[in-house]
Formats: C-alpha cells, structure tokens, sequence
C-alpha cells in the first residue's frame, strides 16, 4: 500500500469532509472512505454479504479486494429498533457499517479509530455507553504481505501472481511468499 497516499487521502478526508468529532477523535463518513478507497484502489471491489439475518438484526461482512488480492474484511450487526433508522433500515446500517469498518481496518479514513461517523453518531442516538478502545488488532498475514511488497516498491499483483496467491490462498502460502521476499532483498 502507498503510505504517502494513504497519509494524503486521509488528510483531505479529514480536512475536506466536516467529519464529525467526539472527545478530541475524528471520525470520517462511509461514504467519504468509500471516496477514498476508490482513489487508492481504482481497480477494487468490495463484496458484501449477510452472515445472519432475521427480522431482529443484521450482521454483515465486509470483503475487500484490489483486483483479485483480498485485502480486508469488514462486520458489522445492527439491531432492529435500535435507534430512529433502524426501525425501518436496520439492514442498511449493516451493510453500510461493514464496509466502514473494513475500509477503517485497511487505513482509510481511519484519523483516530476504525469506526466511521456514521457508526459514533447511531451509537450515540441509542444511547449506549462508548466503548473504548483496545489495544489494535495485529497485521493479518495478507496485510503483511501487501506491506512487504510497498515495502520495496514491488507491485502486489505482480508478485502475488509470481507466488500462485489467490483469494482463496492460505496464511502458511502467504507466510511461504513473506519469507521468500524477505530472502530475497534482506537476506534474512
């Protein structure tokens, strides 16, 4: 991934789109990260699906791709009745929020946290109390494997194709790819 872009997309987000701040943190719209990822990623996907959905909530994840390199994934769960909205659009926020979420969990947008303005203000329209937040999940392997690579200004594509990696790739494949570029220009 191109940090410098990443640190320019999320700076005009963060300048540009009157994002909405809590206590001292920005959180940047779903449909502003949306603008970024496209910016980043003219060639990504994202994919969307209902992991459970019944006629209290809605739990959706998330899929991000560049091309066809999975990037990150996204959930979310929005209850039926919880807030104004989701009296009538619970499975809309669901939706939406997964893919703020996966894009927070790539870098866009994410100023101060992972969760959007969208998912702050309907928190705070329920009334529940903020959570706060834990210590960042570690790098997935894929993540590691895409840093690698901008790393040493090696293009993703080129190299995953170089290594047989697909979506459907394993972490030890990944794992395999990491080693063999770090053999290859740290000779570790």
């Amino acid at each position: 991934m191109d940090y410098k872009k990443l640190t320019e997309v999320n700076d005009r987000l963060k300048n540009v789109s009157t994002p909405f701040q809590k206590g001292g943190k920005v959180y940047v719209e779903v449909c502003k990260r949306l603008q970024g990822f496209w910016e980043m990623f003219p060639n990504g996907r994202i994919i969307t699906e209902f992991i459970e959905l019944t006629e209290d909530h809605a739990i959706c994840r998330a899929l991000v791709y560049d091309g066809e390199i999975w990037l990150t994934t996204g959930t979310a769960r929005e209850d039926k009745g919880a807030g104004f909205i989701n009296k009538t659009n619970y499975v809309e926020n669901a939706e939406t929020s997964a893919v703020g979420r996966a894009l927070g969990n790539l870098g866009i947008g994410s100023v101060d946290s992972i969760a959007s303005a969208d998912e702050v203000q309907r928190a705070e329209a329920k009334r529940e109390p903020e959570k706060k937040q834990t210590k960042e999940n570690p790098k997935t392997i894929r993540r590691q494997f895409v840093d690698l690579c901008n790393q040493y200004g090696l293009n993703v594509a080129d190299m995953s194709n170089s290594f047989g990696l697909v979506n459907t790739s394993t972490d030890a494949d990944f794992q395999k790819a990491i080693d063999s570029v770090k053999q290859m220009y740290e000779g570790a």
